[in-house]
């Protein structure tokens, strides 16, 4: 029976998510008390046993999420120029520039590591 959920990095967080406990009442005391059944927990509420539940909610975080929704459009916008790259020589000239340039710019950033 899993007992909790902890995340373990920034990029995801958990919640808990369970219903408020019976309380008996004088007027009904059985009102509240709690039976296993099959690995599933009742609880008489009077008139009926109803079945407890609760939800451990899990989501990214709001850093993952802005993290992944920047690397979609960033893929997006990439995919784009490439398409436009295709049938518009500009685009593909500047697109050549671009990637030439950035093969340079780690060229000179592992050189820098290198003498540091």
């Amino acid at each position: 029976m899993i007992t909790g959920l902890y995340p373990n990095s920034q990029w995801i967080e958990t919640g808990v998510s369970a219903p408020t406990p019976y309380i008996s009442s004088s007027a009904n005391p059985m009102q509240g008390v709690v039976r296993c059944i099959n690995n599933r927990y009742e609880v008489w509420d009077g008139n009926n046993w109803l079945v407890t539940g609760g939800g451990a909610p899990i989501d990214l975080s709001t850093q993952g999420k802005m993290a992944i929704e920047w690397a979609y459009n960033k893929m997006h916008e990439e995919r784009f120029i490439k398409d436009l790259a295709k049938t518009n020589i500009a685009v593909s000239e500047a697109l050549s520039a671009v990637e030439r340039a950035e093969e340079q710019l780690k060229v000179v950033v592992a050189l820098v590591q290198e003498n540091k």
